[in-house]
């Protein structure tokens, strides 16, 4: 995995070493950035220009977070020992650390030279890190105890880059001078080399491989290939036999490395040689050892290249029905420039890759290469070398460049159609039919039709190579039978196109779809419901306004049977409707122009009120006019907000209520109000009405009398009870007396207050056997009082004693003791 940086924020990551295109980053930044610097796979930190630094911790996943710097100068440097500690460097000496991983601000550190430009730092603890720079002297600083203190030394010399290894061994460089530290503190270069405090070590184990030195056109100038091994800090040196040079430099002194050089020693065309050379090492610039063995070089001398071959041309000669994939190769002879051929070499790249060497021709005459490869799901390219004469030290002499780059993907072509896996399909409309069929590889689709079996129409579907197959058939006639034959071909084959064809099928397309009994039903005044019949099944919209432009639509499920309800509707008003409709095969079905008229909607009129005469309460008649039958409700409220109704659920059109109850001297608030058939409330607004003051007195009926006797004998008295009702509330009382006129009811009773439709009253210590005479009164609660007229009732007898009744017995039985006188 790896990360790149730059301009405008941009932040780039890869994941397969560059294999594929790198992914970019969302790092939340417009600014240049200069260097990343990764903890593990997922937490990385980025710094650049105006103090930014940023933060993932999902390896990118989702966008950089910012941290504060605290500063605005370029920060150019960055390292982070672990996951909470980190140090950036950058421009006028800045250093700043974090030890909570960028959540809290950043701190300043004190730099060793404010000046400088400090371009990369590298830490192998959280207490020990360097830090180098460009300005300011080229400067080296160190610091042992957290950032709280710098020291170093300037170089003179501009230092880019830091990379610290392993322990105490670090290496900075720029501007072509290079410095090395073993011990963390101690540098040395071939430019600079401080006094050592160590003593200098000699040159172990040093090694010159014999390399191979090749020239062209029988100049003597060529590469030169060697390894020196345990450097240990010592500085290589090469003697060609006239002067002394420094070895170009080996990472760790353990690869291969090269020198162009002249070979004095070596003239001339074809041929080959051996030179000597000699090697030295210099350790910390203070001791000097010539290393004096003297290795063989092989040297081979050769002159011109030959030309390229030329017009590369690759034919795919694969079996595809035995899958054995195999292509062809063929060109030219180069132009002659003098040089004999002895052969070409034929190289191959798989989908891009690296180029590998895959033959050679047997001499320079054969000019055609065949190769069965491993799979058709490869791109191969093929390039052809030419070479002349034999090999000399491992490679061969002369070797073109290579010719032009062919390609393919082998395929092969088959010799039979693909087979037809079990029976095609027919989706049928009236008009249309869709066949479908599968194949056991990917083919074309085509299909011959009509109404017999001369077809005479063919329908493809303009795609190859797949094997589930549709070809689409238009334009049908409704109700008729129709015959059908396919065709599946590959797309790279050696048979013919008008062979193979399947036996004949059919298919019956489906009668014409009409829309038919189209009803508007249940009309109310803010709706309706409308119903039809479709001989298909099909989906429609219905089109309806109030003129036949129609302007409001309202969509239909499919199916057969249709039943909608048009809603939103003005009452009293003629709707024109039309209902438009797509059958399965995608033609236009349509009814005819239909119209209704929606119901009125209920509307109060003409509302009176009437006082009700001759009433023992406030009684007023309301009375109204509906446009449509509706329920009569009348509904008042009296100041206290006790809301009460009265109603009738007759439908009628003219409507009366009698609002009887009502108080004396009264505000009501009224509300006429009826509902239709339909639910639908017509209300006519609340009306105020105040009663008048009560002057009409109760009205008395039903008055009778019960008499009793307390008592016997002369002792005995009689009581009477008259009762009578009023028409409404009101006192009880009754006067009376034993003499017949109005004049002489002398006596009164107390009156009872109550007020009370149903009156009593008891009179008692009357004489019994005896006429009285008597008159009720009543007051209402206005204390308009009513009497009736004089009644008149009789006492009960005096029941006689006990003893009396004896002694009358005794009398009738033993009347001659008495001086009684019967007589018979």
């Amino acid at each position: 995995m790896c990360y790149a940086v730059g301009s405008s924020g941009t932040i780039r990551k890869t994941v397969d070493g560059g294999a594929t295109a790198w992914t970019g980053q969302t790092s939340g930044t417009t600014a240049y950035l200069l260097e990343i610097s990764c903890i593990d796979s997922v937490t990385c930190y980025v710094v650049g220009y105006s103090g930014t630094i940023r933060k993932t911790v999902d390896g990118g996943a989702t966008a950089w977070t910012g941290t504060t710097s605290g500063t605005t100068e370029i920060l150019s440097g960055i390292d982070c020992p672990n996951n909470l500690v980190c140090y950036a460097v950058g421009q006028n000496g800045t250093i700043r650390k974090t030890t909570d991983g960028g959540t809290t601000p950043w701190t300043a550190q004190t730099p060793g030279d404010p000046t400088a430009f400090l371009t990369s730092v590298a830490c192998q603890s959280a207490d020990t890190c360097i830090t180098v720079g460009l300005w300011g002297g080229g400067d080296i600083f160190k610091t042992i105890n957290g950032g709280q203190s710098w020291s170093g030394f300037e170089t003179g010399h501009q230092l880019w880059s830091l990379d610290c290894p392993a322990a105490n061994k670090c290496y900075t460089g720029g501007s072509q001078y290079y410095l090395k530290t073993i011990d963390g503190t101690n540098w040395f270069t071939t430019h600079y080399q401080p006094t050592p405090t160590l003593a200098p070590n000699i040159a172990q184990d040093y090694s010159v491989i014999t390399g191979f030195k090749e020239t062209l056109d029988g100049t003597s100038t060529g590469t030169i290939y060697y390894q020196l091994s345990n450097d240990d800090g010592a500085t290589w040196y090469w003697y060609d036999g006239t002067s002394w040079s420094v070895a170009p430099d080996i990472t760790h002194r353990n690869t291969s490395a090269s020198i162009n050089q002249n070979i004095p020693d070596f003239t001339g065309s074809y041929g080959s040689g051996t030179g000597k050379f000699k090697w030295r090492a210099i350790f910390y610039g203070s001791s000097v050892t010539d290393l004096q063995k003297l290795d063989s070089i092989q040297v081979a001398i050769r002159g011109s290249a030959p030309n390229k071959p030329e017009s590369l041309t690759i034919s795919d000669v694969s079996n595809r029905d035995k899958e054995v994939w195999a292509l062809a190769l063929s060109w030219d002879s180069p132009v002659p420039n003098g040089t004999e051929i002895n052969f070409f070499k034929i190289e191959r790249s798989d989908n891009g890759g690296p180029w590998t060497e895959v033959g050679t021709t047997n001499d320079g005459t054969k000019r055609a290469y065949a190769e069965v490869v491993p799979s058709s799901d490869v791109t191969y390219s093929y390039r052809v070398r030419s070479v002349d004469h034999d090999e000399i030290g491992g490679i061969y002499n002369d070797e073109s460049e290579p010719s032009n780059v062919v390609s393919m993907t082998p395929t092969g072509k088959y010799s039979s159609p693909p087979n037809l896996l079990g029976t095609p399909s027919a989706n049928v409309t009236a008009t249309t039919a869709n066949i479908s069929w599968s194949t056991d590889r990917v083919s074309s689709s085509t299909a011959k039709y009509g109404i017999d079996t001369g077809y005479g129409l063919i329908a493809s579907d303009n795609q190859t190579e797949v094997t589930s197959h549709s070809v689409s058939l238009k334009g049908l006639i409704p109700g008729t039978t129709y015959h059908y034959k396919i065709q599946s071909l590959d797309p790279e084959r050696t048979y013919g196109d008008d062979a193979y064809y399947t036996s004949d099928y059919t298919f019956t397309t489906s009668l014409a779809a009409e829309i038919s009994d189209l009803k508007v039903t249940d009309i109310r005044s803010d709706s309706a419901l409308l119903s039809w019949q479709t001989t298909g099944d099909m989906g429609a919209t219905i089109h309806y306004g109030k003129t036949a432009e129609y302007g409001s639509t309202m969509s239909a499920s499919s199916g057969t049977s249709h039943s909608v309800r048009l809603t939103g509707l003005q009452d009293s008003t003629t709707y024109h409707l039309k209902v438009i409709g797509t059958d399965s095969g995608g033609n236009l079905v349509q009814s005819d122009d239909y119209s209704f008229e929606t119901l009125a909607f209920p509307r109060i009129s003409n509302i009176r009120f009437e006082k009700v005469e001759d009433k023992p309460t406030s009684t007023l008649k309301v009375t109204w006019d509906t446009n449509v039958p509706t329920s009569s409700v009348v509904e008042y409220m009296d100041p206290d907000g006790t809301s009460q109704e009265v109603a009738e659920y007759q439908m009628v059109t003219r409507h009366e209520i009698i609002v009887s109850g009502l108080k004396d001297k009264t505000e009501y608030i009224l509300l006429a109000k009826g509902r239709d058939a339909f639910g639908n409330e017509a209300s006519s607004g609340r009306q105020k009405i105040t009663t008048e003051i009560d002057t009409r007195p109760p009205e008395i009926s039903e008055i009778t009398t019960e008499t009793s006797v307390t008592g016997y004998g002369s002792s005995a008295k009689s009581q009477m009870i008259v009762s009578w009702r009023t028409d409404e509330p009101a006192t009880s009382q009754v006067q009376y007396s034993r003499d017949g006129s109005e004049t002489n009811l002398k006596e009164m009773t107390q009156e009872d207050a109550f007020l009370t439709s149903s009156h009593a009253v008891v009179i008692s210590g009357l004489e019994p056997s005896s006429p009285y005479y008597f008159r009720v009164i009543s007051k209402d609660k206005a204390e308009n009082e009513s009497k009736s007229e004089i009644k008149s009732a009789l006492t009960d007898q005096v029941r006689p004693s006990v003893f009396d009744i004896i002694i009358e017995s005794f009398k009738s039985s033993f009347d001659w003791l008495f001086g009684i006188k019967r007589f018979k």
